[in-house]
C-alpha cells in the first residue's frame, strides 16, 4: 500500500478508499528521506510537525490531522497556502486542511432540542 504513495500515485486506491492519515504520514516521511526507512528513523528534523508520527504509529497527545495541517502550512509558507496547494501527488494532500475526506458526511449535526417550559 505504501508503495503506491512512494510512486506518487494518488492516495485513492484501486478499491476507491483513502489511505489512513498515519499511513500517509509514513509515506510522506519515506518520500522525504528518499525511500529509506533507516533514514526516517534517523531524521534530523526535530522541529517538523510530523517528527513524532514518522513511524506511522499513534503518539499520546499528538493529533494526526492537526500535525498534517501544520506541516502543509509550513510547506506553503503561509497558513492559507495549504488551501491552494498544487502538489496533488503529495501523500498529505487529501488531509492538508485538517480533515479526513473518508469521514465526510459522518456524524452530522446534533438536533437542537427546545427547552421545556
Amino acid at each position: 500500500m505504501l508503495q503506491g504513495i512512494l510512486l506518487g500515485v494518488s492516495l485513492i486506491l484501486i478499491s476507491g478508499k483513502y489511505v489512513r492519515p498515519l499511513k500517509a504520514v509514513r509515506g510522506y516521511c519515506l518520500w522525504c528521506m528518499n525511500g529509506s526507512s533507516n533514514e526516517v528513523s534517523l531524521c534530523p528534523s526535530n522541529d517538523c510537525s510530523l517528527y513524532q508520527l514518522r513511524f506511522g504509529k499513534r503518539v499520546k497527545g499528538v493529533l494526526v490531522l492537526r500535525s498534517i495541517k501544520k506541516r502543509c502550512q509550513d510547506c506553503g509558507e503561509t497558513p492559507r497556502a495549504a488551501r491552494k496547494c498544487e502538489f496533488l501527488d503529495c501523500a498529505l494532500y487529501p488531509y492538508r486542511l485538517g480533515h479526513n475526506p473518508a469521514r465526510q458526511g459522518l456524524g452530522g449535526k446534533r438536533e437542537v432540542v427546545p427547552p421545556k417550559a
